[in-house]
């Protein structure tokens, strides 16, 4: 179980860094129609600022600016149209949360892409990692956009508490949610 689940972190980094890459490279990719499909560089920017901007860094100790971090994750996915799920959990009398909003056939096998909105320490966290979820942020609003014919879910996943004093435990949104998918035997 470990192995699987170090396996599935060292997958969902790399499709991070991937899709964050992506999204600044000149890269060109077209839709069903032939049209070249781009990133919106300046939403990009303005999600990072957006992140960057709560009073307090997004850490485990500053809960209200985790909170308002992630009311504008949910709120951008929203002005879609998405429905925004929220695994909540507890943490040391905290509630914490994941975001996730999804696209393609319910019941299809899961193709999972995650960014953490928590940041280390008292930084702002712009590279780490308010570019990855501005990157998730981008990527719902091209699928909402294009909506492209999936044969997989596709679930768009903003983690907390990546960051320490939790970061290889149990209490990582990336661990509580792999840990969700385990238990309810999902196919990812």
């Amino acid at each position: 179980m470990i192995r699987r689940f170090l396996f599935l972190i060292a997958i969902v980094q790399v499709l991070i860094s991937t899709l964050v890459w992506g999204v600044t490279q000149p890269v060109v990719v077209k839709n069903k129609t032939e049209q070249l499909v781009k990133a919106d560089v300046d939403q990009l920017r303005q999600d990072v600022q957006t992140l960057c901007s709560t009073p307090k860094p997004r850490n485990a100790k500053n809960i209200n600016s985790l909170n308002q971090a992630a009311g504008y994750i949910a709120g951008e996915w929203k002005q879609l149209g998405l429905k925004v799920d929220t695994q909540a959990y507890q943490v040391d009398n905290q509630t914490y949360m994941n975001l996730i909003c999804s696209f393609g056939p319910e019941d299809a096998e899961r193709l999972i892409i995650g960014a953490h909105y928590d940041v280390c320490e008292n930084q702002a966290g712009a590279d780490d990692n308010a570019s990855g979820t501005a990157g998730l942020l981008e990527l719902a609003r091209l699928l909402k956009e294009h909506q492209p014919n999936l044969n997989h879910r596709i679930d768009l996943v903003a983690y907390t508490l990546e960051e320490p004093p939790y970061f290889r435990s149990q209490y990582m949104g990336s661990a509580v949610h792999a840990k969700y998918l385990h238990d309810h035997e999902i196919k990812v």
